[in-house]
């Protein structure tokens, strides 16, 4: 993900961006662990950046994931955002976890398949291709490691 935010440096508009880990966190409240900082050239910079294709594809592809939790019941946690590892990612840029409390409801999930669809519309042109796979942690108890 940071890489890809990196990466948005090269447009007109930026005139600085830079994105990294937070140094220290003062708030109770806020629960965030990176920050984005960026310079724009003016105010109509801003604006251009904010409009730009490649900075709208990847916000409403991640908008999109993020609001998975919301329509599909049984998804205790989802994360996503943009590959840290695009060496070896063979392609793939963004990637989600989605967090179910075991694999009855996970498959009950599968029953919302119109829900899923309409997701799946929304950014089915800003894709070139997409791996699903389905990974039941064992337990503790059960581990050897």
């Amino acid at each position: 993900m940071v890489n890809g935010l990196n990466s948005l440096a090269f447009l007109d508009p930026v005139l600085h961006l830079t994105v990294g880990p937070v140094f220290r966190t003062r708030s109770p409240i806020s629960d965030f662990t990176h920050m984005l900082h960026c310079r724009y050239k003016s105010k109509e910079g801003l604006s251009a950046y904010s409009a730009h294709p490649e900075h709208v594809r990847k916000s409403d592809i991640l908008g999109v994931i993020k609001g998975i939790k919301d329509g599909v019941s049984g998804v205790q946690q989802i994360t996503c955002g943009e590959n840290f590892s695009p060496g070896r990612a063979k392609g793939f840029s963004i990637a989600s976890v989605a967090v179910f409390s075991g694999v009855g409801e996970m498959a009950a999930a599968e029953g919302n398949e119109e829900y899923v669809n309409l997701q799946k519309q929304k950014v089915r042109d800003h894709l070139n291709g997409v791996i699903v796979v389905d990974y039941v942690m064992p337990s503790s108890s059960s581990s050897n490691l």
